[in-house]
């Protein structure tokens, strides 16, 4: 369970910001007041969340 949720997330996130880069708006959000650091979390926060819904579900469906 735990490797599903690291899976979806980094995923999520890469391909998010493999977007951004190739889109150029990566270039304006680091030129935001934000430190790359609180980008790259805003990022990785929807993948977190998908993995963590997936993973309950995982639990839930275990459970019965």
């Amino acid at each position: 369970m735990g490797i599903l949720i690291l899976v979806v997330t980094m995923m999520v996130t890469a391909l998010s910001v493999a977007r951004e880069r190739e889109q150029g708006t990566l270039d304006q959000l680091l030129v935001t007041p934000l430190r790359p650091f609180e980008i790259l979390i805003g990022k990785a926060m929807p993948g977190l969340v998908i993995g963590l819904f997936e993973a309950s579900m995982v639990v839930v469906l275990a459970v019965f």
